[in-house]
């Protein structure tokens, strides 16, 4: 079973890394594509999945751990309840990022082309800025989720098979 814990709490990550970043290499990704700030009504969504993954793994690796003896189970667990911490923490600290650069408050303004040849008077035009969210971005943000919820059918599947042996 070690070998097995090994494969999900950090093959599963390189994996899904690797292979999010080689179906998404050099793109940049925007949050919020036809209004500003779509994606916050996802956000909640995706902090209440995470929120729901940690709460149930402490307390099932209580009830295992404890009561029951799994360790196997119990380490899975702990990891889904690690990767559902890491998986909110960095996917807020990338959209908090992408609406600082995307929307500054105070924007920087460049020269722009002259208005009127005439009189000679300059429009400002505020500079546009590319994505920060970059394709690696989104594959750290990916293997996270992704990660988190493997790790976490698989110590709730460990659990319950040990408890059918019973």
């Amino acid at each position: 079973m070690p070998h097995t814990l090994y494969l999900i709490l950090i093959g599963f990550p390189l994996m899904f890394f690797v292979a999010s970043l080689l179906a998404t290499f050099g793109c940049r990704y925007e949050f919020d594509y036809a209004e500003q700030f779509r994606f916050f009504p996802l956000l909640d969504r995706f902090r209440d999945i995470a929120r729901t993954i940690f709460v149930t793994s402490i307390v099932l690796i209580l009830v295992g751990g404890v009561y029951l003896g799994e360790v196997e189970a119990c380490v899975l667990l702990a990891g889904a309840a690690v990767y559902s911490l890491l998986f909110i923490a960095w996917l807020v600290l990338q959209y908090e990022n992408y609406l600082h650069v995307k929307y500054p408050l105070n924007p920087p303004i460049e020269q722009g082309r002259a208005d009127d040849p005439d009189t000679g008077t300059f429009a400002t035009v505020p500079r546009l800025r590319p994505s920060p969210y970059t394709s690696i971005r989104y594959s750290i943000t990916w293997a996270l989720g992704m990660t988190s919820v493997v790790a976490f059918v698989s110590g709730l599947f460990s659990l319950v098979l040990s408890l059918g042996g019973r």
